[in-house]
C-alpha cells in the first residue's frame, strides 16, 4: 500500500483489495487537484484493515480515503496534520489510540503547528473507544467542515478528564449532521470552545 501511495499521481484511484495491511504509519504527500482527486478505496464490498495510522502531510489536499478501517495503532488513527484542504474520509471504521481523527496539530488554545484545515467532509463513519477526543480539532482551526452520518462512542471512559466525542476548538462554517454521537466519557459535541474571536 505504502508503494501504491508513493505512485499515485492527480486523477489516480487506487483500489485496495481484502486484507489485513500492516504497515505503520502510511504517510500520504502528493495532492491530486480540483479538478482530479487522488482516490484511495477500499474495492466494492470486500474488507479492508490498515493495521497502523493514515497521515496526510502537511499541504497534502485533493486526496479521498474512503472504505478503510484503521486500528492497531498508538497515538492518532486519521491525522490530517495542516495545511489540508479539500479531503474526504468516507465510510472509516477507526478505533483505538487516543484519537481516532486529528485535524490539525498542536498544543491547545495555541496556534497550529502546521497550518489549518478546511473544507474537510469526514462521513458515514464509525469512530471508537480511544483514550481521548475520537475526532479532534485541536487546536484548529477547522473551517468548512462537514462531520456527517457518523456513530462516535466510547471515548475518554477511562482518561479521567475530557473525552469528547466531537471537539472542535475553532471553526469557521461548520456542519455537525444525522450524527449518533453516544456513551463518550466528556461532551458529545463540543464546538468552538477555544473560540475568542467571534469565529463560531
Amino acid at each position: 500500500l505504502k508503494h501504491a501511495v508513493d505512485l499515485a499521481q492527480p486523477g489516480d484511484s487506487v483500489c485496495v483489495h481484502t486484507g489485513t495491511y500492516a504497515e505503520g504509519q502510511i504517510n500520504f504527500s502528493r495532492s491530486g487537484t480540483a479538478a482530479a482527486p487522488i482516490t484511495f478505496t477500499a474495492a466494492p464490498g470486500e474488507a479492508v484493515t490498515i493495521q497502523g495510522s493514515l497521515e496526510l502531510a502537511r499541504g497534502t489536499s485533493y486526496v479521498n480515503l474512503l472504505g478503510f478501517a484503521v486500528s492497531g495503532y498508538r497515538i492518532w488513527g486519521v491525522t490530517l496534520i495542516g495545511d489540508n484542504h479539500h479531503v474526504r474520509l468516507s465510510k472509516l471504521n477507526v478505533s483505538g489510540g487516543e484519537a481516532g481523527v486529528r485535524l490539525t496539530d498542536g498544543e491547545s488554545d495555541q496556534p497550529p503547528a502546521s497550518g489549518p484545515v478546511s473544507d474537510v467532509i469526514l462521513e458515514d463513519s464509525v469512530i471508537r473507544n480511544v483514550v481521548y477526543t475520537a475526532v479532534d480539532c485541536t487546536p484548529g482551526p477547522c473551517d468548512r467542515v462537514t462531520f456527517r452520518r457518523l456513530e462516535i462512542s466510547g471515548s475518554g471512559l477511562e482518561a479521567g478528564f475530557g473525552g469528547d466525542g466531537l471537539g472542535l476548538e475553532k471553526g469557521r462554517d461548520v456542519l455537525v449532521e444525522d450524527c449518533y454521537i453516544h456513551d463518550n466519557g466528556g461532551d458529545g459535541i463540543d464546538l468552538n470552545s477555544r473560540d475568542r474571536t467571534g469565529n463560531v
